[in-house]
């Protein structure tokens, strides 16, 4: 990935959601429990079930991993162990259903995600002529996207890079890697191939998940080993086309099209993006209409914005007046040949 980044197109369906019935279980079962325990009164004196009651509500709470403790059980009364013994196959098989339900087409849950593998993955692309620190760099990155289907310059490969949180393009360290990938909860490319396209759908149907993909953009594509803050013109027209790509086509986009229009012409004059000006152009996008027509210039927008409607207007304008005077000459052709 880098500046060959050019043209971007994403196909993906999003994937159905999980059901968690949990809430229904523990209902179910504490309603069971309560039989049983109106049960117990009713065929022991009143000083046995007072002696047992805290035993019988304790041995029944699960335990933070999903099991349950083992029940009490009373030597002295023998209704109690065949309850005790009722009690823990209801609870532990409502409980495994409700796991297994949950797990369900979700991949590795958080504790089947090996590390060891997500190790061994990155030893595979690692650079090995990198002395500084364990890093994949761009001929691994390159083996990656291959194995994952999909060329570097592909959204999803920058969404991937935003989920692992990565400071530098062409470069993901270890920590990144093995830290990204525990947090998406997978350890294979199957699995990363996946996941993508779920974080993708999330990121177009989600306005604050797209702000947070957006704004880690702009600090990614800067040169973060020269210290770099504003993000030269040729690399931000890449980078929001490829952005903009997951919620619209961009040569559909009136805004978007002539936006970056405006600076691929202009570009001996508007040499780099500042932070302030790519975060407010989401703002602008959304707001201002796709014919511009919401556009305030009371509004404190950031100056090159103001240029760009001002010559985009110019441009109308222009051409309404190029349409007018075609008219007119046309209508005094006819006239004179008639």
């Amino acid at each position: 990935m880098g500046k060959c980044l050019s043209c971007f197109h994403v196909r993906s369906t999003e994937p159905l959601p999980s059901i968690s019935d949990s809430s229904f279980v523990d209902t179910h079962v504490n309603k069971q429990e309560a039989g049983l325990s109106s049960e117990l009164a009713s065929h022991q004196d009143s000083s046995f079930v007072a002696d047992n009651t805290n035993h019988f509500d304790k041995t029944v709470s699960p335990m933070s991993n999903g099991t349950s403790k083992t029940p009490y059980t009373s030597t002295s009364k023998s209704n109690s162990s065949s309850i005790a013994s009722m009690q823990r196959p209801l609870r532990s098989s409502v409980h495994s259903r409700s796991r297994q339900s949950n797990d369900i087409g979700n991949g590795p849950t958080l504790s089947t995600v090996s590390e060891t593998k997500i190790n061994t993955l990155f030893e595979k692309y690692r650079d090995k002529d990198c002395t500084d620190e364990d890093c994949i760099l761009a001929d691994g990155i390159e083996q990656m996207c291959n194995d994952l289907n999909l060329s570097p310059d592909d959204v999803r490969i920058l969404v991937l890079a935003w989920k692992l949180e990565a400071q530098q393009m062409c470069k993901f360290t270890k920590q990144e890697f093995v830290n990204g990938l525990k947090a998406m909860n997978v350890d294979s490319i199957k699995d990363i191939q996946s996941k993508l396209p779920e974080l993708v759908n999330k990121c177009r149907d989600n306005a604050e998940e797209f702000k947070s993909l957006y704004r880690f953009t702009f600090r990614f594509g800067l040169d973060s080993s020269c210290g770099q803050r504003i993000l030269p013109s040729d690399m931000a027209i890449i980078l929001w086309k490829l952005v903009f790509s997951i919620r619209v086509v961009c040569d559909e986009s009136f805004v978007l099209t002539a936006w970056l229009n405006f600076l691929a012409q202009h570009t001996h004059v508007v040499r780099g993006i500042p932070r302030d000006t790519w975060n407010m152009f989401l703002t602008f996008y959304d707001t201002i209409g796709d014919d511009l027509s919401k556009y305030d210039d009371t509004e404190a927008w950031p100056s090159l914005l103001d240029d760009f409607v001002e010559y985009q207007t110019d441009k109308s304008n222009q051409n309404t007046s190029d349409t007018t005077n075609r008219n007119k000459a046309a209508n005094g052709t006819m006239n004179q040949t008639g």
